[in-house]
């Protein structure tokens, strides 16, 4: 890796008796003083898991899921982790796929004249994903799952392109997520 550190070190869905261990945080706080590691956290399934890991001294980051349909975090979890100076990186913003259209590509998908007839248009774009998980408070960083170049290239233009309102992304939101479990939080 032609590095003497490791940026961030995240523990991936970790059971609940690992994490209540003594020794976790001691570990990479020893870690961290060694310079082997520069910030650490957990990858959390649930928020129920997230809310635990927040407790846990010494954490540097937490990464979640979120997206149009999966929102809670937004009520409790987020604003915790902010409250401590915990840093939030999103994953899933497509839920894995789920709210995707059934495309050949994003760009397809994806392009700015979608939402051009306004949130009533009954188009929705992962344009709306990203810029929903993107707008959020608190959140430090998103990974959106990508598997080609022009995956990466169209999700850089939708992060950078006109923000959609709180309106248009509520409108997207109440169309798509009917029957898909939601969060508790509104947009």
């Amino acid at each position: 890796m032609r590095t003497d550190y490791i940026d961030i070190l995240l523990l991936h869905s970790p059971p609940s008796e690992i994490l209540i261990q003594d020794w976790l945080p001691e570990l990479f706080h020893m870690l961290r003083e060694r310079g082997e590691i520069r910030c650490w956290g957990v990858s959390a399934r649930t928020d129920e898991d997230a809310l635990s890991a927040l407790e846990i001294a010494g954490i540097g980051c937490l990464e979640i899921p979120l997206n149009l349909c999966r929102a809670a975090a937004l009520d409790k979890v987020i604003p915790k982790a902010a409250s401590g100076g915990i840093a939030v990186i999103i994953r899933q913003p497509f839920a894995s796929g789920a709210l995707l259209p059934q495309r050949n590509s994003l760009e397809e998908a994806g392009s700015d004249k979608d939402l051009a007839s306004g949130p009533d248009s009954g188009v929705f774009t992962p344009r709306a994903c990203l810029q929903f998980v993107l707008q959020a408070p608190g959140v430090s960083t998103v990974i959106p799952g990508m598997t080609r170049p022009e995956h990466v290239r169209q999700n850089v233009a939708f992060a950078n392109s006109q923000p959609l309102s709180r309106d248009e992304i509520q409108s997207i939101r109440d169309r798509i997520c009917r029957d898909k479990p939601a969060g508790s939080h509104s947009a």
